[in-house]
């Protein structure tokens, strides 16, 4: 969870890891023109956007996840917790959705 970030990131590499085949997995995506900002400043495009099912407890969300050059896996944004009507818990310094 990125309390910074607007929407739901995963890397490139992931996306095609996940997808049957990195052809399939490219034409899956909807094309974007958008740029994200990095914590350093820098800007980076996204390879595009599309729906991923993602894992919380015992359920299966279909969400809206970016495609881009992340260093970090992945990101669960902002946008992810009021469209399943989650709530973050910051308690003893952890975190629970």
């Amino acid at each position: 969870m990125d309390t910074g970030a607007n929407i739901t990131i995963i890397q490139t590499q992931l996306w095609k890891a996940i997808s049957c085949s990195p052809v399939s997995a490219l034409s899956q995506l909807e094309h974007v023109l958008d740029t994200m900002k990095l914590v350093d400043g820098r800007s980076a495009s996204f390879l595009g956007r599309g729906k991923l099912k993602i894992g919380l407890g015992d359920r299966k969300l279909a969400h809206t996840i970016w495609v881009g050059e992340l260093e970090l896996e992945g990101i669960l944004g902002l946008d992810f917790l009021p469209q399943y009507d989650c709530q973050l818990v910051v308690k003893d310094g952890c975190y629970e959705l």
